[in-house]
């Protein structure tokens, strides 16, 4: 496979050929000898450079102007959000169909008739067919002959390769079809670890609950309504994310969910679900927006010496690490006003110092950055 890289700065542009049969333009041939009537197709992608230097990972774009619009390097969100809607989807199902089976006087429990039912919808085993000839076995690293494939990846890489080949040749989406394969290998450990990791919150979270003399007991929340639906949901959200940031916002917001002091429902349900769609930046620029010169004192970073200057210039002085991504605070300011937390627009006209450190949030942006920030312990004031 012939392969072209071509630098543009912000975007690396990369330019291959594969082989691939000629009547299937989409099946790639890895055995030439045994294709003969394949032909080679050019293929490119695009990979946008990141503020943090580093390339995007897990997807790839397919224009130079696609590359550069990216603003995620690992573009992980939208596939968490399609999978909770997927697990939710079949969770529904899968209660509705245990529903009936007690109602038509099924008695076995949960766990067991679960384990029954997937029993009975496993697909027959098929016949084993011809097998090609296994090539030479060859270790991570060993050289390869001449004209020859060159080293093998690691065990990991090898699995994940052979998991999108069986899903290649197995497009249709039942039991043993790509989903169960991209659920198995990738997602379900994946899918796990993010669960500890939550729960591991969530215990932090009781435990700070059970040292405060102002928060009700265990049996108080377990039969409050609310606060067992704000957990739900943040349980949903800290699914669909890997960000420290995030997760540290939904636990505290369970904490503050639990207190007297708590916002009322619709508000704390909202709040919920802005944590899940803002990312670590909307938080950070809104706290930034609260009281600019705090921001700069608490993060010991100088503040611009001008007599007038303007947004973009203050943002990339108190975010030096984003430098270059005016384009990225532009959209993010854009965001935060329609959500009617900042009543502040982006804008290149000069104002002066005062005003460039007056406070910009909303009250209701106020409430929801108490939301995510740690309470006080009681008594503190």
């Amino acid at each position: 496979m012939a392969r072209l890289e071509i630098d543009h700065g912000d975007v690396v542009e990369t330019r291959y050929t594969i082989l691939v049969a000629a009547n299937h333009p989409n099946v790639v041939v890895l055995r030439p000898d045994l294709v003969p009537e394949a032909v080679e197709r050019e293929n490119v992608y695009f990979l946008r450079r990141h503020a943090d230097r580093q390339l995007c990972d897990g997807h790839l774009h397919d224009s130079l102007e696609d590359a550069r619009a990216c603003t995620d390097r690992t573009k992980l969100d939208g596939l968490w959000q399609d999978l909770a809607r997927i697990g939710a989807d079949i969770q529904r199902r899968v209660n509705a169909e245990f529903a009936e089976y007690r109602n038509s006087g099924g008695t076995l429990g949960g766990d067991e008739w679960l384990e029954q039912r997937n029993k009975e919808r496993q697909p027959p085993k098929k016949p084993a067919g011809p097998r090609l000839p296994r090539m030479a076995a060859r270790t991570k690293g060993s050289d390869a002959t001449a004209g020859g494939p060159g080293p093998l990846p690691d065990q990991r890489k090898a699995e994940i390769a052979q998991a999108v080949a069986r899903a290649a040749v197995s497009l249709v989406p039942i039991a043993g079809g790509p989903l169960a394969e991209l659920v198995g290998l990738v997602l379900q450990p994946a899918i796990g670890r993010r669960r500890d990791v939550w729960l591991g919150h969530l215990e932090t979270a009781i435990e700070e609950l059970q040292a405060r003399r102002d928060a009700p007991s265990i049996e108080e929340l377990s039969a409050n309504d609310l606060f067992v639906t704000v957990v739900l949901n943040a349980t949903q959200a800290a699914l669909r994310t890997h960000q420290k940031e995030k997760l540290d916002a939904l636990r505290v917001g369970v904490i503050n969910a639990a207190l007297p002091m708590a916002p009322g429902e619709q508000e704390q349900l909202m709040f919920i679900r802005l944590i899940d769609e803002l990312t670590p930046l909307h938080l950070q620029i809104l706290r930034f927006m609260r009281n600019p010169a705090d921001w700069f004192e608490n993060h010991k970073i100088p503040k611009p010496e001008v007599t007038v200057g303007t947004w973009p210039l203050i943002l990339v002085t108190a975010f030096p690490g984003l430098a270059g991504e005016a384009e990225v605070f532009s959209q993010v300011m854009s965001e935060l006003v329609p959500l009617g937390l900042t009543g502040y627009r982006m804008t290149t006209v000069e104002i002066s110092q005062q005003d460039l450190l007056e406070k910009l949030t909303t009250p209701l942006g106020d409430r929801f950055l108490a939301f995510i920030t740690a309470p006080s312990a009681p008594g503190s004031g």
